[in-house]
């Protein structure tokens, strides 16, 4: 039976490849591909696809995603406002625990003031990566 018109059904052959068919489904294959050459042929070629495919490399580098900050002013900016929440989130743990009677209006300003130029230094961080970005974006001109 060299000329063959069966059509085997692909996912068969690759469940073959695989090795995921049933003992039944398996020796069905088995004995298509001892009568058909063009099944044996397409099988071969599935087998030749998946070797390709899995030994490719891929260069994993995502760049569009990446969050660390571009220019100096802007880490600068981020370290002291994460520093800064961090101090905000670990005084305010603090005050919820230790619960002052009264708390002197100094500290209380300072606790705020914390928490508030600490997040204007993450904004801060973010609009200045957004400028640097912006010079080289390559869809600056891109419009809907």
């Amino acid at each position: 039976m060299n000329d063959c018109d069966c059509r085997f059904p692909e996912e068969y052959l690759s469940g073959y490849l695989d090795g995921v068919l049933t003992q039944e489904d398996m020796q069905r294959v088995r004995l298509r591909l001892e009568d058909c050459e063009v099944c044996a042929a397409e099988l071969e070629a599935l087998r030749r696809n998946r070797e390709a495919t899995m030994s490719t490399k891929f260069k994993a580098e995502d760049l569009q995603w990446d969050e660390t900050p571009r220019a100096p002013w802007s880490r600068w900016s981020r370290n002291l406002g994460l520093t800064m929440l961090f101090l905000y989130l670990v005084s305010m743990l603090a005050l919820a625990v230790w619960q002052p009677e009264e708390l002197p209006d100094v500290a209380g300003r300072v606790v705020g003031g914390l928490g508030v130029f600490g997040t204007l230094f993450v904004f801060a961080s973010v609009l200045i990566d957004r400028l640097v970005v912006a010079k080289t974006d390559r869809y600056r001109g891109v419009k809907k």
